[in-house]
């Protein structure tokens, strides 16, 4: 997931150096965030828009 969605990464890098949590929490984390987008975009019949993902400026 991290080494093929540079959304993820993003996120990712965000967790580790802003929110100061270990690389492990962060992949927890996203593969929570990851489990809701699925379960969101089944029920909707959605497909992935990157633009979505919330991400914080920097």
């Amino acid at each position: 997931m991290l080494s093929y969605h540079s959304v993820f990464q993003q996120l990712h890098v965000e967790n580790v150096s802003v929110r100061r949590m270990t690389k492990m929490q962060s992949i927890m984390k996203l593969i929570g965030k990851l489990a809701r987008m699925i379960v969101a975009m089944a029920r909707d019949r959605q497909p992935f828009i990157e633009e979505r993902v919330q991400l914080k400026a920097a």
